[in-house]
């Protein structure tokens, strides 16, 4: 066992854990930061996602296992969180992409044509039901197979060998990771004047068009930069997920990017203005305007292109 790759790999785990409940707590308890539920999904599974992977060390049997349960459950984790924080990804790039379609309507229409709540609730509920069912599937198989549970390779959590199921969690997630580029880089169709051919030029478009009229446009201004970042995040998803696919054994490098992932993920969307200003108490801060005391625009318009900036401002 590799004890420098070890404390490394559990260094990331922790700090990319830390920092989601930082940015997931600001949002909470800021009411001057607004987040939508499908956001605060997205960053526990990645809390959750830390914790499955750090499991061992909370439990002290990181250099030795002593509870072959433990080491079960936490295979059964480990295989799980690629489809759970692939599911809260995709559930949050298709909130982000039906209120860009929704906005288009809106602006070339004097009729709004929002999505339905139950949607929403969709977007919310679904990965968690679909990353339960496999959690238990994943634990079953553990279960009745006890003697394909053991430490990796590299001695950095359990793993199951001998199996077909990691490579069906290693394609899942890099299928997770490929949806999430095919959202962010779906070709629109609409009525609007101006022919949108990325969704991230239609987010930026629709921001820009109508910055006189959204409080906190400046912070707005990251989100094309965010989402090139968060691109970048997804391709090592799909890397990662290859390489789990074609290779039995993996070394140092594939743990290091395992767990420079949550980390990097936790930066991206900590990184914004007005989470960054909660956290500069010592400073004064003039509250938000919600977009319905602002004149000159249609509500329905400003609404929803304000929902858009929220969910990952």
């Amino acid at each position: 066992m590799d004890l420098v790759l070890v404390n490394a790999f559990i260094a990331l785990q922790i700090a990319g854990t830390l920092g989601f409940l930082i940015i997931s707590l600001t949002a909470l308890f800021d009411s001057r930061v607004v987040r939508h539920p499908t956001w605060f999904s997205f960053c526990f599974s990645w809390v959750v996602w830390g914790i499955s992977f750090s499991l061992l060390f909370f439990s002290g049997q990181q250099a030795h296992i002593t509870s072959q349960p433990l080491c079960i459950a936490q295979s059964a984790l480990v295989y799980t969180m690629p489809h759970l924080a692939g599911l809260t990804s995709v559930a949050l790039v298709v909130y982000l992409f039906l209120n860009v379609r929704s906005s288009l309507i809106s602006v070339s229409s004097t009729k709004r044509q929002p999505w339905s709540q139950l949607t929403s609730l969709a977007l919310l509920l679904v990965p968690w039901f679909l990353g339960v069912v496999v959690f238990v599937s994943f634990l079953a198989y553990a279960i009745k197979h006890p003697g394909h549970v053991q430490l990796s390779h590299n001695g950095t959590y359990c793993v199951i060998v001998d199996s077909f199921l990691p490579k069906i969690t290693a394609a899942t997630g890099m299928a997770m990771s490929m949806t999430v580029l095919l959202l962010e880089g779906m070709c629109t169709r609409s009525s609007h004047p101006l022919e949108l051919t990325s969704l991230k030029v239609v987010i930026g478009t629709i921001l820009y068009k109508h910055r006189s009229s959204i409080d906190g446009f400046p912070q707005s201004v990251s989100l094309g930069i965010q989402l090139v970042i968060f691109t970048a995040v997804a391709l090592c998803g799909v890397v990662l997920g290859l390489v789990f696919v074609i290779t039995r054994t993996r070394g140092a490098p594939f743990d290091i990017m395992l767990g420079a992932i949550p980390v990097a993920t936790s930066i991206i969307f900590g990184s914004q203005r007005d989470l960054v200003l909660s956290w500069m108490f010592w400073k004064p801060r003039m509250a938000m305007v919600h977009p319905s005391q602002q004149s000159g625009s249609s509500l329905g318009e400003l609404s929803s292109i304000e929902s858009i900036a929220i969910v990952v401002r």
